[in-house]
């Protein structure tokens, strides 16, 4: 009786320590996709690269992986070769794979709505946008010869540029249907960005009011220029994936040529420009990391595209990936979650556990 007891106190112990690593914080992880060959799997690393875990594995094919705004979901497309694509999530720990919808082909930029219930999908070939209902598994085509899109900060609205000539960026809501232009520009240099307050969105343009950073508002009618004052060598009509810090108090961008890009770092009002690259490369998808503190870039190498990072003063530069096709990296939101009363609840129900199994020893 008293091993029975034992024996039962020992797997509890065991079962709740497996709850709280299956509840495990993932902030600034990175999530990615990585090819190898014919097929490609969602694979998941800690923001410094040294732990890389790997979530899909055949029969699935992962592909474009985006995290849920509270962090606990990933969703991606899965298609192998041959067969009929699906837009799936799964647990940040690779557990609990879900099939939410099948669509009609392959798409590749996937964007979850910040309350999770949507997922917008695109691919520049097809141009048409799908909206999947995440828990009623509905799609719904929302509009034809539109790409790129991403979610306004209340997930009321989706934007979209059009494929034409007139570079024009229009917003639809998604309960109504109802359509808006919201800008029509010379050029984008990159996808407009929601500030953390969802106040303005930041944007590389080229309109009639100059060429630079702009903040827009969301129906577009305002359009306030960033002074930025770059250096001879770093051209203004060529910047790109400008985005916001987490606290939204800084930008990071880049300027330069074709496969001589420069980093840059400015207040949110254009003041305290500091370049902190030495050498131009060829950089790409510019993005923070969750916590402010280091910058994510891919390198735009046909033959072995990697992932690099920087801190934000210059100080440090490292390669996170070596080898492979590594693409659409994604890092995890700062959810503010703690876990430690999980842990305590462990420690109390251990001495519990352990008390009584003195007890039953007396």
């Amino acid at each position: 009786m008293k091993m029975t007891l034992r024996v039962l106190c020992l797997n509890l112990l065991l079962m709740l320590a497996l709850i709280a690593i299956s509840r495990r914080d993932y902030s600034g992880w990175i999530v990615y996709q990585y090819d190898a060959g014919a097929n490609s799997q969602i694979f998941l690393m800690t923001g410094d690269g040294r732990l890389k875990r790997q979530l899909t594995r055949q029969p699935l094919c992962g592909s474009s992986p985006s995290w849920s705004s509270n962090g606990r979901w990933i969703a991606f497309v899965d298609q192998c070769a041959g067969s009929s694509p699906r837009v799936m999530r799964m647990q940040a720990n690779g557990g609990n794979v879900q099939v939410i919808s099948e669509v009609s082909r392959d798409f590749r930029t996937l964007k979850w709505s910040p309350d999770g219930r949507y997922i917008a999908l695109s691919n520049a070939v097809y141009s048409d946008i799908l909206v999947v209902d995440v828990e009623r598994q509905t799609v719904t085509t929302f509009k034809l010869e539109h790409n790129r899109p991403f979610w306004s900060p209340d997930s009321q609205w989706l934007y979209a540029r059009a494929n034409d000539d007139e570079f024009t960026l229009y917003r639809f809501n998604v309960h109504t249907r109802e359509e808006e232009l919201v800008l029509s520009a010379n050029n984008f240099f990159n996808d407009p960005q929601w500030s953390p307050d969802g106040a303005n969105m930041l944007a590389g343009l080229s309109i009639e009011e100059g060429r630079g950073l702009f903040l827009l508002s969301a129906d577009g009618s305002t359009r306030t220029p960033i002074p930025i004052d770059l250096p001879p060598d770093a051209p203004s009509d060529n910047l790109r994936s400008a985005s916001w810090s987490p606290d939204g108090a800084r930008i990071a961008f880049l300027s330069g040529h074709p496969m001589n890009y420069h980093i840059f770092i400015a207040d949110a009002d254009g003041g305290n420009l500091q370049q902190i690259t030495e050498n131009g490369r060829d950089r790409l998808n510019l993005q923070w990391s969750s916590n402010g503190e280091w910058l994510l870039y891919a390198t735009d190498n046909i033959t072995d595209p990697d992932f690099v990072r920087i801190r934000v003063d210059g100080s440090v530069t490292e390669e996170l990936t070596h080898s492979g096709y590594n693409f659409s990296p994604d890092y995890a939101p700062i959810t503010g979650k703690n876990w430690q009363p999980i842990w305590l609840i462990i420690a109390a129900a251990g001495l519990m556990l352990l008390s009584l199994m003195g007890h039953l020893r007396r």
